[in-house]
């Protein structure tokens, strides 16, 4: 299966909307504060990365594993 350039885009726009709940759980309603270096924006850039990575990795792993036939080959 091949996803089109809109059905990605469509993903990137809910990545998008995830990425705002986010940074308002992270950095609060009013957003970064004087007070946020870079290297805290960053520590909260990555933890959200490999979380929805993660996340998207587990799922769809885990969902293709639920469609292998129950007996497989064994390799010679």
């Amino acid at each position: 299966m091949q996803l089109s350039d809109q059905d990605l885009g469509k993903i990137k726009d809910l990545a998008r909307q995830w990425g705002k709940i986010i940074s308002e759980e992270a950095f609060g309603p009013e957003g970064l504060g004087l007070d946020v270096s870079f290297t805290n924006m960053e520590d909260v850039w990555v933890a959200a990365a490999e979380g929805l990575t993660e996340g998207v990795a587990c799922e769809a792993l885990g969902k293709q594993a639920e469609n292998l036939p129950t007996d497989q080959p064994c390799p010679q």
